[in-house]
C-alpha cells in the first residue's frame, strides 16, 4: 500500500497514533498513584478531546453523521477533562 503524504487523512492516522501512544503513557502514570494524578487524568481525557476532533475533521467531508458524533464525544471529554481538574 503507497501513502500518500500530501493528503490530510495520512497525518490524522498518524496524530492519532502519537496521541494513542501519549495517552497509554500518561494513563500508566497516574495510575502509578503520584500527586498529580489529577492533573495526568485531566490530560488524558482532553488528548482524547483531540483525537475525536480530528477524526471529526477526517471525516467532514464523507460523512455528517460521523462528524456530528465525533464532535458529541469531544464536547463530553472536554467536560469530562475540565470535571476532573476540578473546574465544574
Amino acid at each position: 500500500m503507497k501513502f500518500d503524504f500530501r493528503d490530510y487523512r495520512v497525518w490524522i492516522d498518524f496524530l492519532n497514533m502519537i496521541l494513542g501512544l501519549a495517552i497509554i503513557i500518561i494513563a500508566i502514570l497516574a495510575m502509578q498513584g503520584e500527586n498529580n494524578a489529577v492533573t495526568l487524568f485531566s490530560a488524558v481525557f482532553m488528548l482524547g478531546a483531540v483525537m475525536f476532533l480530528l477524526n471529526a475533521i477526517r471525516n467532514l467531508k464523507t460523512n455528517k453523521v460521523f462528524t456530528l458524533i465525533f464532535l458529541l464525544l469531544t464536547a463530553g471529554m472536554v467536560i469530562a477533562g475540565i470535571y476532573t481538574a476540578g473546574g465544574i
